[in-house]
């Protein structure tokens, strides 16, 4: 009650019953954690990491200590992300995915390999670290799920890496998967005006790709990129079997701004596909 109350005067009474001994009081210690999490208040910070410390309630302490803030009790944070019993273990990854101080990246660049990977990688998309840039690429080629490579790559064009900066791991892989990650992540990286063929060349790779999704993404990529180099490739992709890779090519061709490509544009106006259509009409707008 009293930390649904958020009643900030019973702090000092909330730590006396955390600082009791005898195992006899468990129950109470949990509670007084619980409550002084819901308050949320800085001065309980020492008095929860002593709890941890003194295994009065320490997965609830941590927990707390997570609400507060984990930069006011780092040490004891990082300490916990350690711990055999999962049940503190977990309440401290997600406190320290909380953290904003650097001294946290490290061990979240850690925590990338295993159960808590996605957990680190938000905390990593937060934090934008330079240091975590080979991590992360990792993570884009090897995560098994669709949302943590996502994360990974929204991370990485956070850290704006120019094209020489990016490992070979991270050029074409041959999971269909990972491909569609590095699609996206190819639109985003770098400077557009560094090396531009050689953006054009990896992202032509992958709109020739067998997965339309990636092929799709590849040609919105090269709009991004108004990657005028690509201009016949994606020509040839209006007459993709994929609607949405049609579409997205006439999109593309519309941003990069080539008049050479109007007649191939006025083509697809006719496509039977009514987003096609939609997207070449509104590309042949952008060249007028």
């Amino acid at each position: 009650m009293l930390g649904q109350l958020r009643a900030t005067d019973a702090v000092p009474d909330l730590l006396d019953g955390l600082a009791r001994t005898g195992g006899e009081h468990y129950l109470l210690w949990d509670r007084c954690a619980e409550a002084l999490g819901k308050i949320a208040l800085p001065d309980a910070v020492e008095g929860l990491a002593a709890a941890y410390h003194g295994h009065r309630a320490p997965a609830r302490a941590i927990w707390a200590l997570g609400r507060i803030g984990a930069d006011h009790a780092l040490e004891t944070v990082l300490a916990a992300t350690h711990d055999t019993n999962p049940g503190i273990r977990v309440p401290a990854v997600r406190a320290l995915a909380t953290a904003t101080d650097p001294r946290a990246v490290p061990r979240l660049i850690e925590l990338c390999e295993g159960p808590h990977t996605q957990v680190a990688v938000r905390a990593l998309l937060r934090a934008a670290d330079r240091r975590a840039m080979r991590t992360l690429e990792h993570v884009v080629s090897t995560a098994p799920d669709q949302t943590t490579r996502r994360l990974a790559g929204q991370a990485l064009v956070r850290l704006r890496p120019r094209w020489t900066e990016l490992s070979d791991q991270l050029h074409l892989s041959r999971d269909v998967k990972v491909r569609r990650v590095q699609a996206w992540l190819f639109g985003h990286v770098g400077d557009v005006d560094i090396d531009p063929e050689f953006c054009s060349r990896r992202l032509a790779q992958l709109l020739g790709d067998r997965d339309p999704i990636v092929r799709a993404r590849a040609a919105e990529s090269l709009g991004r990129r108004r990657a005028a180099t690509a201009t016949f490739t994606l020509e040839k992709a209006l007459t993709d079997v994929a609607p949405r890779v049609r579409a997205n090519a006439a999109s593309a061709l519309g941003m990069i701004g080539d008049p050479q490509c109007r007649d191939a544009l006025t083509s697809a106006v006719s496509d039977p596909h009514k987003d096609v259509r939609a997207a070449a009409a509104a590309a042949i707008r952008r060249l007028q």
